[in-house]
């Protein structure tokens, strides 16, 4: 069975997108020689928590992109 997502539920998935793309970039900028994996994650991870959720819009998205 297919279940069709509501607006919201499309919405939700929109937003974690856009965190895993600001997430991926983080990592990508951090690669450089000398940098281990476990400073990439903490990173990475710092990324994801200080992102607000409740108040994430693609305009914060495209400013955060531009730092």
């Amino acid at each position: 069975m297919i279940h069709i997502k509501s607006e919201k539920e499309l919405e939700r998935m929109r937003v974690a997108g856009r965190i895993t793309a600001l997430a991926r970039k983080a990592a990508a900028d951090a690669v450089h020689p000398g940098v281990t994996t476990e400073e990439i994650d903490r990173i990475v991870r710092k990324t994801i928590e200080v992102t607000d959720i409740d108040n994430y819009n693609a305009q914060t998205q495209a400013v955060v992109m531009m730092t």
